[in-house]
């Protein structure tokens, strides 16, 4: 029997078409993140330590057994709970973590692009620079956190969901791409803003009931 012609548990394998369900839980996430980041808190520290550490162990497990599917998928899960437990457990980890998140995430959107070799210390920079803050400044820096990583994950999601299958061949014209860029940036500061109008009014409602 050909070989060729079994389940092949490799990545490569997956069809294309199967990544818009990743693409639509992160959408879902996205939202989640951006208008009751937040209210669920514990909920964002345990999917922010998911994906962060299942990420690293998915990444380090594909390295090492070269894409075997199944090894990915056990590291990613087993590296994602203990990532969920630990943000969960260790608050102020936790808080440190997603104030890093945003404010690389932010650093990085905004220069993308960008060639210069100063870029990737100014990302990390800005990323560092945010946790701190964040640890002083709880509240409406996770506020406002949460919303800018919710809306950077809606973002993603849907421009790989609706816009890249039509415009993919277009994206490779530079000018083009800037407009895109610039666009996405564009949209995705506005959903940070109205993710946090959404909290900050949310928690205003909250604080006014007692």
């Amino acid at each position: 029997m050909d070989m060729s012609m079994g389940f092949s548990w490799n990545l490569e394998s997956l069809p294309l078409d199967d990544g818009q369900g990743v693409w639509l839980v992160l959408l879902l996430a996205g939202l989640i993140y951006c208008f009751l980041g937040y209210r669920l808190f514990r909920l964002v520290l345990a999917l922010t330590g998911f994906v962060l550490a299942g990420a690293a162990a998915g990444t380090i497990a594909g390295w090492l057994s070269h894409g075997n599917l199944i090894a990915v998928g056990i590291a990613l899960a087993v590296g994602g709970v203990c990532g969920a437990m630990a943000l969960f457990f260790l608050y102020r980890l936790g808080v440190f973590c997603v104030g890093l998140l945003a404010g690389a995430m932010t650093a990085w959107t905004v220069l993308q692009g960008r060639q210069d070799s100063w870029v990737v210390w100014a990302t990390l920079g800005a990323g560092f620079a945010s946790g701190l803050l964040a640890l002083a400044v709880e509240r409406p820096l996770m506020k406002a956190a949460t919303a800018a990583i919710g809306a950077w994950l809606c973002v993603c999601a849907a421009f790989f969901l609706f816009a890249q299958p039509y415009w993919g061949e277009r994206l490779a014209d530079p000018e083009f791409s800037r407009w895109a860029h610039l666009g996405a940036v564009g949209v995705w500061g506005m959903f940070t803003a109205l993710g946090c109008a959404a909290q900050w009014h949310s928690g205003a409602g909250k604080k006014k009931g007692r």
